[in-house]
């Protein structure tokens, strides 16, 4: 057996499905629980960030790594972000006190967009460098 086959998938995918996972476990709080309202950033920005991570780790699976530049891998991370994203808002709708919105999947799909496109700027400023 060829390990490497193995865990290559393994180490490029277990990090966007937890990820995925702390999402969900976000999205499941009720509104007024603790672990919201400590929170340390508004929602606005968390959805933002959270699905900028998230867009960042899905490109690195689907590209097969951070290794050069692929236009299909970073479709493929903005339309699993945008589903995940409308998948999250369906379940928000069903949590006690939260709801879902539009305007929140909008964010998240900015945040996976940022994060795909922080990687695209990192590809090309490596691209230029000297000896490359």
């Amino acid at each position: 057996m060829d390990y490497k086959k193995v865990i290559k998938p393994v180490v490029l995918w277990v990090p966007a499905g937890a990820w995925m996972a702390v999402i969900f476990y976000f999205s499941a709080q009720a509104k007024g629980s603790p672990t919201l309202e400590h929170f340390p950033a508004p929602a606005g920005i968390g959805h933002f960030v959270g699905y900028a991570l998230l867009g960042f780790l899905l490109y690195r699976a689907f590209n097969g790594g951070l290794k050069g530049w692929s236009l299909q891998a970073a479709g493929y991370a903005l339309l699993v972000g945008f589903l995940y994203a409308v998948s999250d808002e369906l379940h928000q709708w069903f949590v006690p006190g939260r709801e879902a919105a539009f305007y929140d999947v909008l964010i998240d799909l900015g945040g996976t967009a940022m994060g795909v496109l922080l990687l695209r700027i990192g590809n090309l400023s490596i691209l230029r460098k000297p000896g490359n």
